[in-house]
């Protein structure tokens, strides 16, 4: 049985009790830091990436510019700020706090296909879509050691966790008319 722990990650005091009794109570080898962490990824993961690169960059830099997923260049903030600071007098910064370890993996296979959905304005996921990219993404995720959680530093959730989040952009520019740009800056290491 193995243990995992969060290595100083903003655990409450309880937590951290609890934690400390486990640990005296395992042997040594059976403790592991929590994997979410770090994960460099295989070259499966590497080739995965590419292709869902491939496939959503274009899309999103056509429909949301400011994105960074589809690049900016290093004076866009100030730009955007500049232009639209008129007729748009409040910016506002959010974060989704510790976002890739609580994501579920359900939501990442439905978010995924979602986002091309929505990128490409239709009522369903295209069926190549589909056959191309949910099979291997599920089974990345079924990879993970645990049911909920992407791991920091792999190629796979570095282009997942922002398209997760597509549908949501899409509908904030829709619905409220805000010009794409600042709001959909992601932090990319979370």
């Amino acid at each position: 049985m193995l243990i995992y722990y969060y290595s100083g990650y903003n655990v409450n005091p309880t937590l951290q009790k609890r934690i400390k009794m486990k640990e005296n109570k395992a042997y040594p080898s059976q403790i592991r830091p929590l994997p979410y962490f770090n994960s460099a990824g295989s070259p499966d993961d590497y080739r995965l990436a590419a292709a869902l690169r491939r496939e959503f960059v274009p899309k999103v830099k056509r429909l949301l510019p400011g994105h960074h997923l589809g690049g900016y260049w290093h004076d866009f903030i100030v730009n955007f700020v500049r232009r639209h600071k008129v007729k748009y007098p409040c910016f506002i910064r959010t974060d989704i706090k510790r976002f890739y370890p609580s994501v579920s993996h359900r939501d990442i296979i439905a978010g995924c296909q979602l986002a091309y959905r929505d990128l490409l304005n239709l009522r369903y996921v295209p069926r190549s879509f589909k056959e191309k990219y949910v099979g291997a993404i599920a089974a990345w995720c079924r990879s993970l050691p645990l049911y909920e959680g992407i791991p920091l530093g792999s190629p796979l959730s570095a282009i997942l966790a922002p398209v997760m989040l597509i549908p949501l952009w899409l509908q904030v520019k829709r619905r409220f008319g805000v010009p794409s740009g600042l709001m959909y800056k992601n932090s990319k290491d979370e």
